[in-house]
């Protein structure tokens, strides 16, 4: 039974929420954006705020103003046009509660200042998109993650790199200690990372089974590896322990970065597991790069 008082605390933190636009219809589906004054750009360049990977969006498609209270769209001249309810606008709007904006075929959904349907939005993206078991991303949103971020790399120049690890000798651990503790294993793993690792914008995904990815932005290899280091050295001194047993856990993992040659991100994910497999090969509980 839900809590009264979680319930009036969800109220209260409504009330502080910004304005904000959800996406109902494309990807990231159900991602909240807030808007956040003066104005805050759609579009498919990398360098707006609302930054959408789509053919069908411009570089620069739609600008949301906030003014005297009120939030205002309008149209920055784009190739297919902004749509209001399904009304093409031609000149400045006001927005009103749950009005949609269209964008080529993307979606919005307008939700103002303390509304509290913002957070049963970002339980749905939630949902959607989170490892049930570890609460990182699912495979198919990180790689999501994965492309805006390598489209943004490459329009501006920049770096990431992919780390693909892999906890060593996962299948002994399931049949020692048990399903329940190899579950704990991985919820302990993830969580280790997430919160004694990675920096707020990176990201952080289960790939399949034991196999977690990393995404780190503008980070060159020769930092991105001390990170897969730190997170290796992390997990090894870690003291594993379910139902009074200590569990010795390492890890394997394997780096790579982007290069001019790349033609699709997947390449990245491709040269990180193969350095992953070649960790492995080479006696486990190390970091490889590619």
């Amino acid at each position: 039974m839900v809590e009264e008082s979680e319930i009036q605390e969800k109220i209260s933190r409504a009330k502080r929420t910004q304005p904000s636009l959800v996406l109902i219809a494309g990807k990231p589906l159900g991602k909240r954006f807030p808007i956040t004054p003066p104005q805050i750009v759609i579009g498919r360049s990398s360098d707006v705020e609302v930054s959408i990977d789509s053919p069908h969006i411009s570089r620069k498609h739609a600008i949301l103003k906030v003014q005297d209270g009120k939030i205002i769209v309008e149209d920055l001249g784009s190739t297919n046009g902004t749509f209001v309810n399904d009304a093409k606008i031609g000149h400045p709007v006001i927005l009103k509660e749950g009005d949609h904006i269209r964008c080529g075929k993307t979606i919005f959904k307008f939700l103002p200042k303390g509304s509290v349907e913002a957070f049963y939005h970002e339980d749905i993206h939630g949902m959607a998109h989170t490892d049930g078991l570890t609460k990182v991303f699912n495979r198919m949103y990180f790689l999501d993650c994965l492309r805006i971020e390598y489209a943004r790399a490459r329009n501006l120049g920049g770096n990431l790199c992919v780390i693909m690890l892999d906890i060593d000798h996962f299948k002994d651990i399931n049949d020692t200690y048990g399903h329940q503790a190899g579950d704990y294993i991985l919820q302990e793993t993830c969580r280790i990372i997430k919160t004694n690792i990675l920096r707020s914008e990176d990201q952080i995904g289960r790939y399949g089974g034991e196999e977690f990815t990393i995404l780190l932005t503008d980070t060159p290899l020769h930092e991105g590896s001390d990170v897969a280091e730190r997170v290796r050295k992390a997990i090894e001194s870690y003291s594993f322990e379910f139902e009074d047993k200590k569990i010795d856990v390492t890890i394997s993992a394997g780096i790579a970065t982007l290069t001019e040659e790349d033609d699709d991100p997947v390449e990245i994910i491709r040269r990180a597991d193969e350095a992953l497999y070649d960790a492995k090969r080479s006696g486990r509980n190390r970091v490889v790069a590619k």
